[in-house]
């Protein structure tokens, strides 16, 4: 991703943190303005050395559209804490923590950026239900998503 222009925050988003039986995960949270969720929410995973920042872009864009939509900080990424066992940091570990907080969030579609599609993917909501789910280099180009 590029480096983002501001980290101030857009209209609509809100730091925030999501607790999960996995331990808590920074997120910022962006909702319509109009405050009515029309649309399923979507979760936005940061690419290995991102942050949750790396989207600040297209949040508030994404939320225009009548959903909720959380970008998060992985473990160990920025405003979330690390773990000390290395084994925390394997594919299906941070997997184990995307599904955690998809169960938390409710969050229906996914969009992962990188690394993060990759860890993503196998825990996408797509694969239990009809919701798209998008891996993609550039986050803005996943369909389904933008009204």
């Amino acid at each position: 991703m590029s480096t983002p222009t501001s980290l101030d925050l857009p209209d609509g988003v809100r730091r925030t943190t999501i607790h999960t039986g996995r331990g808590p995960f920074a997120a910022l949270e962006a909702t319509p303005a109009s405050g009515v969720c029309e649309r399923e929410a979507a979760l936005l995973v940061p690419g290995y050395t991102g942050s949750k920042e790396d989207f600040l872009a297209i949040l508030d864009l994404l939320a225009d559209g009548s959903r909720q939509v959380v970008a998060i900080d992985m473990r160990g990424q920025f405003e979330t804490r690390g773990a000390d066992d290395p084994d925390a940091y394997s594919a299906s570990a941070l997997g184990a923590d995307i599904a955690a907080i998809i169960h938390a969030t409710g969050a229906r579609h996914l969009v992962g950026h990188s690394y993060g599609g990759l860890i993503a993917r196998p825990y996408s909501p797509a694969r239990t239900s009809p919701a798209p789910a998008t891996s993609a280099p550039d986050p803005v180009a996943a369909s389904g998503l933008l009204p």
